[in-house]
């Protein structure tokens, strides 16, 4: 296996994005684009990226505005754009996609969002689903458009009046603190992540992990959140696309019922090629989980039959 990095400009035309390249070394079959979560980075993906290598595929992602090193300024960790950062984020997904296409054009890519990065790709689907070959949603959730509207407003209300950079303390016990309180007692504040305790202390101990998120970047994020809620958004889908919707059924930010939801949606909209995968007892990060061998076979297995049909 090969890795290393390249740098792709941002669409805010200010700044550029840490991309991060895993080239088997093996006949290769297909190309998966990794989309990650809040307040993580796509090197966190790197014991995933490698096991696909080794079963041929070349995988890519990058670190999101306001994530990992495509952060130039501590100041702008959580933070994505001063105006349309909605857009932003999908655009640049967008962009690594085009990077790959042209770098592997022979091979049929997949793209893969985890968690935040799930609702990022369900926006990502609606515009761009015949640039991809397929697409695996992952620890995603379902918020009713009443809800998004309520954090946008919030978000944006803070935004007018301390700054978009602010962090407000309000967003975060409404979004994130709620994740940890089926697993009292905890052992932490983000054992809702995983029953790995060593992968939940790895997150925890990380510096790029964890930082609030600002009032910004909440904002764009609710924008996101409540233009997926609404089914008309999924008209312009193609039919065809192949999609995994995988969770662990025990994951606070969905779980089993926002999986089933989602799938439902889909197949109301006629997009019939939809698989719904749960991982019994499993947390939120299925890839990090007590049994990620099995994941990581399973998504593998996925992969490579929509590549054989």
């Amino acid at each position: 296996m090969k890795k290393y990095t390249e740098k792709i400009a941002s669409t805010d035309s200010k700044n550029n994005l840490n991309v991060i390249i895993w080239e088997t070394e093996k006949e290769p079959i297909g190309v998966l684009q990794i989309v990650h979560g809040m307040a993580e980075y796509i090197d966190r993906y790197d014991n995933f990226a490698k096991y696909m290598t080794e079963h041929g595929f070349n995988v890519i992602g990058h670190d999101h505005l306001g994530h990992g090193h495509s952060v130039s300024d501590e100041h702008d960790y959580g933070f994505f754009a001063e105006e349309n950062g909605d857009k932003i984020i999908i655009e640049d997904m967008h962009s690594v996609t085009q990077y790959a296409r042209e770098k592997w054009e022979e091979l049929p890519n997949f793209i893969l969002g985890h968690s935040m990065g799930s609702f990022c790709l369900r926006q990502y689907l609606t515009k761009y689903s015949n640039d991809v070959f397929g697409a695996i949603i992952m620890g995603t959730g379902w918020i009713p458009s009443a809800a998004a509207l309520l954090g946008k407003t919030i978000a944006t209300n803070t935004c007018k009046s301390k700054g978009s950079h602010t962090v407000n303390p309000l967003l975060i016990k409404l979004t994130l603190e709620p994740y940890n309180k089926p697993f009292a007692p905890a052992r932490t504040n983000c054992d809702w992540l995983s029953r790995d305790e060593k992968q939940v202390d790895l997150y925890v101990n990380d510096k790029l992990c964890g930082f609030d998120f600002t009032a910004g970047a909440y904002k764009d994020f609710f924008t996101v959140l409540e233009k997926i809620a609404k089914n008309r958004q999924l008209i312009g889908m193609r039919k065809s696309l192949p999609i995994l919707i995988t969770s662990g059924s025990v994951d606070p930010v969905g779980g089993k019922k926002a999986c089933e939801k989602l799938n439902a949606q889909y197949k109301r909209c006629g997009i019939d090629d939809v698989t719904l995968k749960l991982w019994e007892n499993d947390r939120h990060e299925i890839l990090n989980e007590l049994d990620k061998s099995d994941v990581y076979q399973y998504i593998y297995n996925w992969l490579k039959s929509k590549i054989q049909n």
